[in-house]
């Protein structure tokens, strides 16, 4: 069956392995009870840097588009952007994304704007 998406053998090396330090680092309780969307997205912010289009993931996101339901697709792109959203777009650090309670929602909707502290 051919992987969807634009994973190479490299991204899913990186992947993999990133779960890895991610799990010692918060202990294997905290990392299991990582919503789904920290888990796996953060192992994918590494593993494919920066090759996700913010803007059109999140034209894909607000659209409806398939491929951003994780359920629909098994790609994790709305993930993505949750993710990139809260690093690159409100400032977050790698620590908080981490280790923040986080709601085990990810309906919200991705703003476009920068927050102050990512300016």
């Amino acid at each position: 069956m051919p992987i969807p998406g634009d994973r190479t053998l490299d991204f899913f090396i990186a992947h993999e392995v990133t779960h890895q330090p991610t799990g010692r680092e918060l202990g294997p309780l905290r990392s299991f009870i990582l919503p789904q969307y920290v888990r796996e997205r953060f192992a994918d912010y590494i593993g494919k840097g920066d090759a996700l289009d913010y803007e059109q993931a999140r034209r894909d996101f607000l659209a409806g588009r398939p491929q951003m339901d994780y359920k629909k697709s098994r790609l994790y792109l709305r993930f993505n952007l949750l993710v990139a959203y809260l690093l690159e777009h409100r400032g977050w650090s790698v620590d908080k994304l981490l280790k923040d309670r986080h709601p085990n929602r990810t309906s919200k909707q991705p703003s476009g704007r920068s927050s102050p502290s990512s300016r």
